[in-house]
């Protein structure tokens, strides 16, 4: 595995009923099959 290429914090979980993923501005939350895409900081 390239350490550059990993998250600075990383969760595993099992069955997770929601996800919430960012890279840069773009966050995408999925939440069973239905997925919404934003624009802005993650935090």
């Amino acid at each position: 595995m390239d350490p550059h290429k990993l998250g600075r914090y990383s969760f595993i979980g099992s069955s997770p009923f929601l996800v919430f993923s960012s890279r840069g501005n773009e966050i995408t939350i999925t939440r069973d099959t239905e997925q919404s895409r934003l624009s802005g900081n993650p935090f």
